[in-house]
């Protein structure tokens, strides 16, 4: 007996397999310019090394510790001149004040001299003037340095106060005083405390 023939009622279907996402992969051109974003050129390197060496000289070979305490002291230095400054406006504001005292002490020396219109000299002490400012300007707090300072400020802007040494002691020499003409010629010129300074040394008057 013959067998009869299968038949088949459904055609094959074909199988197609997905592609993988990895199988896609960028060209050997791509791969080489991002590989070459990633190295690190000659320039970099120079302009670091470039940028040390100037670093270094302009700090001048110091160490961080010494650039530290450079600092410091120029900080130092500026609070100083600051207070210095300070100091020049204070004393400037005292011209005319002790002018007044030494003014005062000028005329009650010779009263009658100064009524008749005739010029005259008189001498003062330092220690005499110093007195006499804190008894009447109720000035405690200044000192005598201070005071011989402020008498040297006008003595470089009146004729008529001449400062001298006799023996260790600081005399005041003063004549023909005029009140509002001086008091008018010491608002003019600048304070130079350094000046000043040295002066007072040269007198024999210790810092």
């Amino acid at each position: 007996m013959t067998r009869a023939p299968m038949r088949v009622t459904e055609s094959a279907k074909k199988i197609t397999k997905p592609q993988s996402s990895s199988s896609t992969s960028s060209s050997p051109t791509k791969r080489k310019a991002d590989f070459a974003e990633l190295k690190n050129t000659r320039s970099k390197f120079t302009f670091k090394e470039k940028n040390a060496v100037e670093e270094s000289e302009k700090n001048q070979g110091m160490s961080l510790l010494e650039r530290i305490r450079k600092k410091e002291a120029s900080s130092k230095e500026q609070f100083g001149v600051t207070k210095q400054e300070k100091h020049d406006r204070y004393l400037s504001s005292k011209m005319g004040q002790i002018y007044s005292v030494i003014y005062q002490l000028y005329f009650d020396a010779y009263p009658d001299k100064g009524s008749n219109g005739k010029a005259f000299k008189i001498s003062l002490s330092l220690n005499k003037i110093t007195q006499v400012v804190r008894d009447t300007c109720d000035e405690n707090l200044i000192d005598q340095d201070d005071i011989l300072c402020i008498i040297e400020m006008i003595s470089d802007r009146l004729d008529s106060f001449q400062i001298h040494n006799v023996s260790g002691t600081i005399v005041l020499c003063v004549s023909e005083l005029n009140r509002s003409r001086d008091l008018a010629v010491l608002k003019t010129k600048v304070i130079d405390y350094t000046h000043y300074n040295k002066k007072t040394r040269a007198l024999g008057i210790a810092k």
